[in-house]
């Protein structure tokens, strides 16, 4: 799943950056040896840079995770409920509406967000439009209700620069499904474990995603493309910062490449680490303990190539 012009479908993967690193740094320090025999150092094993390549890409695994995973007083993640997962597109053709929709149920079920059964209501909507500043200001004076989270009083959807901006509206349960009570002004959870510092009594669960991407952001891309993107909104906490800082290998990236620039031609092996990652760490574990978790799956899952070589 690597990347590939956007305007191509289909192409293979590329090696990762390490290995072609090391393949071209081997090359230079062969020369340098025999230009200067009496002098020159021994060139460094191809162990020694496979090991370089390897530290290098669990960095940029790191720097990825980070971007993507936004941590509130430790709290853990919000994510949805087994079976409530349930897209909807609006703005573009029926039957491009439709596909999309089934693009995005048939992904989350393969990286165990376990969408919910059709007909269902829904949960993570994904709006285009021409506009998207004058959109979200008539959409909000038009459906409050898409921007009234339910775990706060005091709410608004963050302020994104680009073609795209997306939220979600959360509620908080505690270990027995219940969002509680309250007493005297007091909101009451309940709980059948005590909390530590490893987990929480209370989780945060998404009861509805917002996606609003503006049409001409789908220029040079697939609606494969669009579709993965639109998902990737709608599971991860912040919009990718810095990508193209780092060696990060993204369907996120896709919206804000140039038309004929290079992008992921689908979710990537980072990406679907990603969500299978966050969705299979204990849902009232602290939230920094599961981005930890989420790094550790995504370098497990990515990284066996470069293990193999170096084995």
């Amino acid at each position: 799943m690597g990347k590939t012009p956007s305007s191509i479908i289909g192409t293979s993967g590329l090696k990762s950056l390490g290995l072609a690193g090391a393949v071209l740094l081997s090359g230079l320090s062969g020369t340098a040896a025999a230009a200067d025999p009496e002098t020159a150092q021994a060139a460094p094993s191809d162990d020694a840079i496979i090991v370089e390549g390897i530290k290098d890409k669990a960095r940029a695994i790191d720097h990825y995770v980070r971007a993507l995973t936004v941590v509130h007083a430790g709290e853990p993640l919000p994510r949805y409920e087994e079976g409530s997962y349930c897209p909807a597109v609006v703005g573009l053709s029926a039957e491009r509406n439709t596909d999309m929709e089934a693009r995005m149920r048939r992904v989350a079920e393969a990286t165990a967000v376990k969408p919910a059964a059709l007909p269902c209501r829904t949960s993570a909507l994904v709006l285009f439009v021409d506009d998207k500043e004058a959109f979200l200001k008539a959409f909000r004076k038009a459906h409050p209700v898409y921007f009234s989270d339910p775990s706060t009083k005091h709410w608004s959807p963050p302020r994104e620069t680009g073609p795209a901006t997306a939220w979600h509206l959360t509620q908080r349960l505690d270990s027995k499904g219940s969002p509680g009570s309250s007493a005297g002004g007091i909101k009451v959870f309940e709980s059948s474990f005590g909390g530590s510092h490893l987990m929480e009594m209370t989780k945060p669960v998404i009861v509805m995603s917002v996606v609003v991407i503006e049409r001409r952001a789908l220029i040079g891309l697939t609606p494969v493309q669009v579709a993965d993107y639109a998902l990737m909104r709608t599971l991860t906490d912040s919009a990718p910062k810095n990508m193209d800082d780092t060696a990060a290998n993204t369907i996120l990236t896709a919206i804000d490449t140039e038309p004929g620039g290079e992008t992921a031609a689908s979710l990537t092996e980072w990406d679907f680490a990603y969500v299978r990652g966050r969705y299979a760490t204990p849902p009232f574990r602290n939230g920094h303990s599961q981005g930890a978790a989420i790094s550790a799956a995504v370098k497990r899952e990515t990284m066996q190539e470069e293990k193999t070589e170096r084995d």
